[in-house]
């Protein structure tokens, strides 16, 4: 719930972990820091990118505009598949094979994404002796 606000709402428009800083900028009345997220407060309507890896399972990225969800897994069992969330919450009906216009669509935002957050704009760290004790002893390195 948001200041002066009785009571909490719930929203079902898809948001993602980089949208915190600038709602709580927003609603502070400071302006917003430069980076991909956007104030919740006035609703943003634009595609939501994440990615998931569950233990040893290959790493699958999805995109979520609007209604529709694209999902690419990576490995043995890879592929995409379509949803849209509106009829099928509960994602059980792929529709990528009956909607190609719109899986091609969304497959395309999701490689835009993906070629502009690689891994070449990562920093690199120098592993000091003493950083490569501290991550030895949290399980980091071996």
């Amino acid at each position: 719930k948001l200041p002066r606000q009785t009571e909490g709402r719930r929203s079902t428009l898809p948001a993602s972990h980089v949208d915190v800083m600038p709602t709580v900028l927003d609603v502070a009345g400071l302006p917003a820091a430069d980076g991909d997220g956007q104030s919740l407060v006035a609703a943003p309507r634009r595609p939501v990118f994440s990615h998931l890896r569950l233990g040893s399972a290959p790493l699958q990225y999805s995109v979520v505009d609007g209604r529709w969800k694209l999902i690419r897994r990576h490995g043995r069992r890879g592929g995409v598949s379509l949803y849209d969330r509106q009829a099928d919450p509960r994602e059980t009906n792929d529709l990528a094979a009956q909607m190609p216009i719109r899986t091609a669509l969304l497959e395309g935002l999701l490689r835009e994404r993906l070629a502009r957050t690689t891994s070449a704009d990562a920093e690199e760290v120098e592993l000091t002796d003493e950083l490569q004790r501290s991550l030895r002893a949290l399980g980091y390195l071996q």
